[in-house]
Order: C-alpha cells, then sequence, then structure tokens
C-alpha cells in the first residue's frame, strides 16, 4: 500500500509548521515475510529525517490515551475527511495504540469500525 502525502507529525507544535521538518511523506507499507507482520519501508529521507528528531530527543509526547495525544486526534481526523467521505458505508480498521478515543471518534461520525 502506497500513500503519497501521510502527515508527518513528530512533536507538539502550536502552528502549522513541524519544526522545520516536512508536513508530508511519502508512506509505503508492505508485508515482510520474514518478520511475518506489516512494516513501513524504510527510505533515506525517511531514516535522516527521524534520525534528526530522535537524536533532539523528540518522541510523540503522549499517546491518543493520554490528554497530551488528545490534540491530535482532529488533526488526523481532518486529513482523513480531506481525502476520504467519512459515512456509515465506510469502514476502517484502525492499527494502533490507545485506549479507544480515536476509534471513539470515528464512531460518532457514523463509520463502521
Amino acid at each position: 500500500m502506497k500513500i503519497t502525502k501521510l502527515p508527518f507529525y513528530y512533536n507538539s507544535h502550536n502552528t502549522p509548521s513541524n519544526g522545520g521538518r516536512p508536513d508530508i511523506l511519502p508512506f509505503n507499507l508492505v508485508f515482510d515475510e520474514e518478520l511475518k507482520m506489516f512494516r513501513q519501508i524504510p527510505t533515506r529521507e525517511l531514516n535522516d529525517i527521524l534520525k534528526s528528531v530522535y537524536d533532539e530527543g523528540s518522541l510523540v509526547d503522549g499517546s491518543l490515551s493520554s490528554n497530551s495525544g488528545n490534540h491530535y486526534i482532529p488533526k488526523i481526523i481532518d486529513y482523513i475527511e480531506q481525502h476520504f467521505e467519512l459515512n456509515s458505508k465506510r469502514r476502517i480498521l484502525e492499527i494502533g495504540y490507545g485506549t479507544g478515543l480515536f476509534l471513539n471518534e470515528l464512531k460518532s461520525r457514523d463509520v463502521k469500525i
């Protein structure tokens, strides 16, 4: 699966700026037969960006199950709504973390989970 424009968030920002990093990166998901799992195909660009933000000590500052992570939900939902129509015929498989806050938001929009 290839998504050519996926938002890249590496830290909390109060402005649309992403701290000098790209706002959008391509995302390529494959099933790794050796590891028997889905994973993102690494690219040199992605590896360089991740190395730089990790070297700065930057980690996403909260899961979607904590108050510090709640501000990500509207950003993620906005992105999805810009690219897909959310309705009762749409089905979404969310593979992620947290306690279901993101899924509850989708369900409130009449999306089948």
